[in-house]
């Protein structure tokens, strides 16, 4: 039998129960250090950008949101915040845009307002948005705006 990786197991159908908190902190350290890497490299850290979708979307907010390097920002689409994220926030101020559809089987809508809400708490810089009749996928307008996100952060950051 083959393994298939992932960024960690999903054991629930509900996203938002029994997360795999030792996979979550295995990509996200993961994540970090290719983070790290292109700062030593000589990557300015505003002009670097992070972001995913679902598994993708909750492990780049957990690294960036807990680790050590301020970036340019991170996108978190059709996503959550992990559960193991809130005792190791950072602190940092990077900027955050959440997508979620608020007919998303997998993400409840109600989730992702609890989570940008606990962002906020954080003092974390949070773009918000809901898409209507969008399930757990990616669409012209949710892609169109953060474009124009990332295109406001990038400029800010140049500057």
């Amino acid at each position: 039998a083959s393994s298939v990786p992932a960024w960690f197991d999903i054991r629930n159908q509900d996203l938002t129960k029994d997360q795999d908190g030792e996979g979550i902190l295995r990509s996200s350290k993961f994540t970090q250090s290719l983070i790290h890497s292109l700062i030593t490299g000589g990557v300015k850290p505003g002009h670097i950008f992070v972001g995913g979708f679902s598994q993708g979307g909750l492990i780049a907010a957990d690294a960036v949101l807990t680790g050590s390097d301020r970036i340019g920002g991170v996108f978190s689409l059709s996503s959550l915040i992990a559960d193991v994220s809130e005792q190791r926030f950072s602190g940092l101020e990077i900027p955050v845009f959440i997508a979620v559809g608020n007919a998303d089987p997998l993400i409840p809508g109600i989730k992702a307002q609890i989570d940008n809400q606990l962002l906020r708490r954080h003092c974390i810089q949070t773009d918000f948005r809901i898409y209507d009749q969008m399930k757990h996928e990616m669409k012209s307008g949710e892609l169109n705006d953060l474009a124009a996100w990332l295109l406001a952060q990038a400029g800010r950051n140049s500057k």
